[in-house]
């Protein structure tokens, strides 16, 4: 529960009568320990102080939510002379101008804006970014995010499941968080593919399958593209630029993924519009703020000289200024960096796709060997030995993270070993294609059809997956 005692939150954690309280600070705090134990435990340095701690924080808030983020690091353990708080739209700029440092002009600069539709919030940055400085001209922000999607979303459901099945969700403090999450799933979802289901609470511990199109997440979504627009249309206004002069529009968070805002930007910047998908939100304020704490080294006299970074907008904190030295010896500390990097990431990619396919082969022939087939009990006993103990070495060396051909080579043989030893099995494994179908269905009263409500509208599926009707008629499993 939470509580307001005098004007300070406080979050009432634990049963019984002597529960434990603790405020906003002291919640974030828990979360930057774990964070300074993972990058303790990467240092390789015993009691480790970092030279820098930078923390990147949403352009809307003010200088007392900046602070009490300060606070909540204080009391993580981090050095609270060393903390820096800057707004993770300057971040994804200084991002920006790394990741996109060939594409920038020699003499002069480009004007990008960054338009970032968040979970519970929106944002537009327009700035001038050259090879030698960043300057930042305008910041707006609003409270509208991809979540108003999903709680409209959750609002037609919660109608339709009280009109078909008299059945409470927000009652429920379970089925609640169940659609909430729900709806979030059905929204990411549909952000590829056209058709997808949303698991729809109708009991306490019953759901059934709804088919969701596309076309109900742009009519749930109305509100988020007129706002994400007027953001952008206030951007330039505050920043005196027309929508000619900018050169890039660059779309991060989740919901500028969204189709409907897609088409939402694209009508209003035209045509030709300079729309691009090249950030990742988290990764771009990660490494953006990972910069800023080189340029606070490189202020300290702790590196070379890589960023020079101005901010004329009041909604992001100037940086300082640094002299810029020649573009090949300020980038290349960043640059090997960025391989290094990479090669990690190319390395787990590889690993864990690998591994995927491994694990996979071994679920479906568990499968297979659990339904009724032409092999002896047997067969099917020392097969499934061989693939715990497949299993097991895996577990034994994925700390060593093998290579993607060792666990190729694993795969090749389990599959010769199968084909050879338990041909009957492995034909019924070439013959099967994996299960794309719903999981099973739950309805709380057998054998009941009930009508189509006219607020939310989709298709109930069945059991086998089957569509029932066009109308959304649900069927018991």
């Amino acid at each position: 529960s939470v509580l307001d005692r005098q004007g300070v939150v406080q979050v009432v954690l634990g049963p019984g009568a002597d529960p434990t309280c603790f405020n906003p600070q002291q919640l974030v705090a828990m979360l930057l320990g774990k964070l300074k134990e993972f990058a303790d435990t990467h240092t390789a340095v015993p009691n480790f102080v970092p030279p820098a701690v930078v923390l990147a924080a949403p352009a809307n808030w003010s200088a007392e939510h900046k602070q009490a983020l300060k606070e909540a690091a204080i009391i993580a353990g981090m050095p609270g002379d060393k903390i820096t708080v800057v707004s993770d739209s300057m971040a994804k700029l200084l991002w920006y101008r790394y990741s996109h440092y060939n594409d920038l002009p020699l003499q002069g600069h480009v004007t990008v804006m960054i338009v970032d539709v968040g979970h519970c919030y929106s944002s537009a940055c327009v700035a001038h970014i050259a090879r030698t400085h960043v300057e930042s001209v305008a910041t707006c922000c609003c409270p509208v995010g991809s979540h108003a999607v999903d709680v409209e979303l959750a609002k037609r459901a919660r109608c339709w499941i009280d009109s078909e099945f008299s059945f409470q969700a927000d009652q429920v403090p379970k089925a609640h968080a169940k659609l909430a999450s729900a709806c979030r799933n059905v929204r990411e979802t549909l952000s590829s593919i056209d058709k997808t289901v949303l698991q729809c609470p109708v009991g306490e511990d019953s759901e059934i399958q709804y088919a969701i199109e596309r076309t109900l997440i742009s009519e749930c979504a109305d509100e988020l593209t007129g706002t994400v627009a007027e953001l952008c249309a206030v951007t330039l206004e505050q920043a005196g630029l027309q929508k000619s002069e900018v050169d890039y529009v660059e779309l991060v968070g989740g919901g500028a993924r969204m189709p409907v805002v897609m088409d939402s930007l694209k009508s209003f910047w035209g045509a030709e519009a300079p729309l691009r998908l090249t950030m990742d939100t988290d990764l771009s304020v990660c490494q953006g703020a990972a910069l800023m704490g080189l340029q606070l080294l490189i202020d300290a006299g702790h590196a070379v000289s890589a960023i020079h970074a101005v901010d004329l907008s009041p909604a992001v904190p100037a940086a300082t200024d640094i002299p810029a030295t020649t573009p090949s010896v300020r980038m290349q500390p960043m640059i090997q960096l960025e391989k290094n990097l990479r090669q990690r990431d190319n390395t787990f990619g590889d690993h864990y796709s690998s591994k995927n396919e491994l694990e996979d082969f071994i679920f479906r022939i568990r499968g297979i060997c659990k339904q009724p087939h032409n092999s002896s009990k047997s067969d099917v006993q020392e097969l499934m030995t061989i693939l715990d103990q497949v299993e097991e070495t895996t577990s034994r060396t994925d700390v060593a993270l093998p290579s993607r051909e060792g666990y190729e080579k694993s795969l090749a043989g389990l599959k010769a070993a199968v084909q050879t030893r338990f041909p009957d099995i492995y034909a019924e494994f070439e013959g099967r294609l994996p299960n794309m179908g719903f999981a099973e269905a739950q309805h709380p009263t057998s054998g009941t059809t009930p009508s189509q409500s006219g607020a939310f509208q989709g298709t109930a599926v069945s059991s086998q997956g089957t569509a029932v009707s066009s109308q959304g008629t649900a069927v018991s499993s």
